[in-house]
């Protein structure tokens, strides 16, 4: 086998092993500060929406 085949495969490997430990971290770490899809608008907001 060549050197350069050699060195693109674990350089292939090393990136494998990269983005998958990124996707497993993704979705099994929660956020600290997550967003609320759900959360009340405060009053003082709904009142400037409803003027506009």
């Amino acid at each position: 086998m060549d050197i350069q085949l050699i060195i693109a495969i674990l350089l292939g490997l090393i990136a494998l092993i990269y983005v998958g430990r990124q996707m497993i971290k993704q979705f099994t770490q929660t956020e600290k500060d997550p967003k609320c899809d759900n959360c009340p608008v405060p009053e003082s907001r709904q009142e400037a929406e409803n003027r506009k």
